[in-house]
């Protein structure tokens, strides 16, 4: 970042964040404490949540292990965090007018990363946080005086009901409860990603923003599967071989993967390496005096995994990257090529040249019909 000049436009930027103590909210705020250290401030939106007040959120956030390398380089970068009581769902995000004041006077960027990604949520609770929400931090952001940049993040999933998405923003569809029942295809892209690529990326879309100024917002997809496809069915090999190599420590069972898009295939698999073995914990720590645990997790985890299922039963194209990357890769071969064989040469003289005889035929024709 620092050779990209990316870093010092940061230099002395005031950024709000939103969704800080989430989990690319927290890489987000590491990545811009470690990778642009001269960034002046930064304004967390945090709400008091399980009896904690926003202060004591935002320090258990700083003292885990991912702000290791930051808290090397400056032991004193919290004095760079400004926590700001906040409730995204509440009429004005619940800020006092003093923390309006400050963040309106000061504010250079805004990432709004708060949003709830459960595929089962319900709706209003949905709406009240992905979308009233954004629009009051829109509203604050139109009173800021000195924005550069706004940048709101979402899902990759954002427009799933379309089989191919460009980086573009598309009119919201008419969600009509058809759905029932989901598989998964060991042939569908899992469009699995990096978060600090994720980071990295949102980094540079702000400073993007703010110094080239484009008339239209622009969207960006952030994935891997149009450049370098990862299939849901090489799953079982990678983790695996990961595990091979990175045990886990106190693991309930070895790790192992069975993805299969056969319904009764992935039942017996169900039964054979979740209930059965929970069934049987269970029993033993109700024997040892203890409360079971194990069948509930499973349930849970069933669950989850099923509200997966649409993705990881299909796929979806983000054609801008793929094309992008497809066209600049044919020219560069093209280029080799017709570098290097005299009959390329020839061949592409020859096209060119007929293309501009159609061409001039094209505009006498237009010149004599005139």
């Amino acid at each position: 970042m620092a050779s990209s000049g990316i870093s010092q436009w940061y230099s002395g930027k005031n950024v709000l964040i939103t969704g800080a103590t989430g989990f690319m909210g927290k890489v987000l705020v590491e990545k811009l404490l470690r990778s642009c250290p001269e960034v002046n401030t930064l304004f967390l939106l945090v709400r008091p949540k399980s009896g904690q007040s926003m202060t004591e959120r935002v320090r258990d956030m700083m003292s885990c292990k991912l702000f290791d390398r930051v808290r090397e380089d400056n032991p004193e970068f919290e004095k760079k965090l400004v926590p700001i009581s906040s409730e995204l769902m509440q009429p004005g995000l619940n800020l006092s007018k003093q923390d309006v004041e400050t963040l309106t006077s000061s504010v250079h960027i805004v990432f709004h990363c708060a949003a709830t990604i459960r595929f089962d949520e319900a709706l209003k609770h949905a709406v009240q946080l992905n979308v009233c929400a954004t629009q009051q931090l829109l509203s604050l952001a139109q009173q800021m005086k000195h924005l550069e940049a706004f940048i709101h993040i979402s899902t990759a999933y954002a427009n799933c009901n379309r089989r191919h998405i460009d980086e573009l923003i598309y009119p919201p569809p008419a969600g009509k409860g058809i759905l029932r029942t989901m598989r998964a295809s060991n042939e569908a892209v899992a469009d699995l990603i990096p978060v600090d690529v994720v980071i990295n990326l949102m980094l540079a879309a702000g400073w993007y923003t703010a110094v080239h100024r484009p008339k239209t917002a622009l969207v960006y997809n952030c994935t891997t599967g149009g450049i370098n496809p990862f299939h849901w069915g090489e799953i079982e090999h990678h983790v695996m071989s990961s595990f091979k190599r990175n045990p886990l420590e106190q693991a309930f069972r070895r790790p192992n993967a069975n993805i299969t898009s056969n319904y009764l295939l992935n039942q017996y698999w169900i039964l054979v390496s979740h209930k059965v073995p929970a069934l049987l914990y269970d029993t033993f720590l109700r024997l040892c005096g203890h409360k079971p645990q194990m069948m509930r997790i499973f349930n849970r985890l069933h669950k989850a995994i099923g509200l997966l299922e649409y993705f990881s039963s299909q796929d979806w194209e983000l054609r801008n990257i793929r094309y992008s990357f497809n066209t600049l890769l044919l020219v560069f071969l093209w280029r080799v090529f017709i570098a290097r064989s005299q009959m390329a040469r020839n061949i592409w003289y020859f096209v060119v040249s007929l293309c501009f005889k159609f061409l001039s035929y094209f505009r006498a024709s237009s010149t004599l019909t005139q």
